[in-house]
């Protein structure tokens, strides 16, 4: 009975050795490697993996976006080229009427203006679209046909002011529009014809704006 007790003792001592080394050493990874139970919490994924996807051990979901070349990348160029037409359609088939129907000179010449420089935008983007494939709108859009049903009911300086008031929101739409395919487009025709037509409707803008701040 008496040996007992040191053969317990020694039981017990290697037995605390061995569970501080296992400790110490960490935990098994998936694939087999150890790392530090602190490495683990602190670990993060790499930018070039898929959003929510899962690195090997860490049980944490990639915070980058699924796609970083798509979250920097222009307009699609169809959309760019539809959204284009329907604004340039409008702009022609809107100043037609303010020709008839505007009162003051000032507006009438500006309808004008926008006939001449957009029939001829128009026929440049759809000359384009056609050899990318696309097929370009000729016809109002929902929103369009609404704000021609609005003219069509007002004159005088009634009407004026609202033409005008059309003008501005649309041409600041339709310049956001342009600088962002100019800037970040991927189709190089696209591009390019998109820088080209921004100053002209900056221009708009501005004669628009002008036209808005002049009293009747």
């Amino acid at each position: 009975m008496k040996m007992k007790k040191p053969i317990l003792l020694f039981v017990v001592v290697l037995i605390t050795v061995v569970l501080s080394t296992a400790c110490g050493r960490g935990v098994m990874d998936d694939t087999g490697g150890h790392e530090s139970n602190s490495e683990k919490k602190n670990s993060l994924p790499s930018p070039g993996l898929p959003s929510n996807a899962v690195t090997p051990g860490s049980g944490t979901s990639n915070p980058y976006p699924a796609n970083l070349e798509a979250t920097n990348s222009g307009p699609a160029s169809n959309d760019f080229m539809t959204h284009a037409a329907e604004s340039g359609t409008a702009e022609v088939e809107l100043s037609r009427i303010a020709q008839s129907n505007a009162q003051n000179p000032a507006v009438k010449n500006f309808a004008q203006m926008m006939i001449a420089d957009h029939s001829k935008a128009n026929d440049e983007l759809r000359s384009l679209a056609s050899k990318k494939g696309v097929t370009a709108p000729t016809a109002l859009n929902a929103e369009h046909q609404s704000a021609m049903q609005r003219l069509q009911r007002l004159k005088d300086a009634e009407f004026d002011a609202e033409y005008i008031k059309i003008m501005v929101q649309d041409h600041e739409k339709a310049v956001g529009l342009f600088q962002a395919q100019a800037q970040n487009g991927s189709d190089a025709d696209i591009k390019s014809w998109a820088a080209q037509t921004l100053p002209k409707l900056q221009e708009h803008l501005q004669k628009a704006r002008d036209l808005q701040l002049k009293k009747p």
